[in-house]
C-alpha cells in the first residue's frame, strides 16, 4: 500500500520537475548576450554599455532626421515661388532644426 501510493506522489512530481527544469537545460545553452552592430568608434561589450550603445545610437538617428528636415525645408523654400509665409515657415524650421542639431552634438 505504502509503494502504491509513494508512485501516486512521486510521478507528478517529477513530471513537475521536468516540466519546469526542462527549459533551463535547453534555454541555458544559448547565450543570454545580445551581439549589436558595431557604431562607428564604439561597440557594446557589457550589460551597461548598452545604455550608451542606444544613447549613441540615438544622436546617429537624430542627426540623420536634423539633416533630412533642413534639407527638406530647403527644397521647399525654393518650391515656393515668392510665397513670404512659406519662405519664413521653412526658414523657422531650419532654424529650430540647426538648434535641434546642436543641442544634440552638446550631449554627445
Amino acid at each position: 500500500m505504502k509503494l502504491k501510493n509513494i508512485k501516486n506522489k512521486l510521478f507528478p512530481t517529477t513530471f513537475l520537475l521536468i516540466i519546469f527544469l526542462f527549459p533551463l537545460v535547453v534555454f541555458g545553452a544559448t547565450p543570454l548576450e545580445i551581439q549589436y552592430p558595431d557604431l562607428p568608434g564604439f561597440s557594446v561589450s557589457g550589460g551597461t554599455n548598452f545604455f550608451v550603445y542606444a544613447f549613441n545610437f540615438l544622436i546617429y538617428v537624430g542627426g540623420i532626421v536634423a539633416i533630412i528636415a533642413i534639407i527638406y525645408q530647403a527644397i521647399s523654400i525654393a518650391f515656393s515661388k515668392g510665397n513670404i509665409a512659406k519662405v519664413t515657415e521653412a526658414k523657422d524650421r531650419i532654424r529650430a532644426a540647426f538648434f535641434g542639431l546642436a543641442i544634440l552634438l552638446g550631449s554627445y
